[in-house]
């Protein structure tokens, strides 16, 4: 069995964003199709939960299971900002769509159904939240040891962690989770522009999702008690 589990671990480890992403997806198609039609809006948020769930598992693995070295290796697939921002917005998509979901349950169902609806909602929120900050995370190691593209490529570095030792993953979740629950930076210091920048950028989009997001989710489950 450890055996087994160092082997699944290396194999994690040697995939990419694209194949994570390849991955979640045929695991939220599979399990729309697999549910019954008759549970159209289910299943669609359902999909969704599977799919980042899965997504979030890889992610986390790999993150758990690399070092500084292997992190600087594996930042050198090309990461767009633009993929950034579009995950950013449908992730806001998808959490209103929760939003609405749960809201909708509200009315004439069955306890049972309610409570499932309010579940698979509030997954779909918290994941929605979990994948924002990991993908920003990712993004924050690329950033440092690979640089940006054209006249920024050579721009590496820009955040300076306590400590000897060369980042890992784990070291830009925690400043990627960080900027996500407070909005600001915290023993970790910006020092590059094009740090500062994806660091407000980051900012302002976790304080406007926790915001609008969360704290509307907040005020509609406690309208369903």
């Amino acid at each position: 069995m450890p055996i087994l589990t160092s082997h699944l671990k290396r194999w994690i480890g040697q995939i990419n964003a694209h194949h994570r992403a390849a991955l979640a997806s045929l695991s939220g198609v599979a399990v729309f199709f697999l549910l019954p039609i008759a549970l159209l809006d289910t299943r669609a948020i359902a999909s969704w939960d599977v799919a980042s769930g899965v997504y979030l598992l890889l992610a986390w693995i790999t993150m758990a299971g690399t070092d500084a070295e292997a992190t600087r290796i594996s930042t050198s697939n090309r990461q767009s900002s633009l993929a950034i921002l579009l995950l950013v917005l449908g992730a806001a998509c998808i959490s209103v769509a929760a939003l609405a979901f749960m809201y909708k349950s509200g009315h004439g169902l069955p306890v049972w159904k309610k409570m499932l609806h309010v579940a698979l909602s509030f997954l779909a929120l918290g994941f929605s939240w979990l994948l924002v900050h990991t993908r920003f995370a990712f993004h924050y190691a690329h950033r440092y040891y690979v640089g940006g593209k054209g006249a920024r490529a050579a721009q590496t570095g820009g955040l300076n962690f306590p400590g000897e030792r060369k980042p890992d993953y784990l070291d830009f979740a925690y400043f990627s989770f960080v900027i996500g629950m407070t909005s600001q930076v915290s023993d970790v210091a910006v020092t590059s522009r094009v740090m500062r920048r994806l660091t407000l950028a980051h900012g302002l989009l976790s304080f406007g999702f926790n915001v609008a997001v969360l704290a509307l989710s907040v005020n509609i489950f406690a309208s369903l008690i």
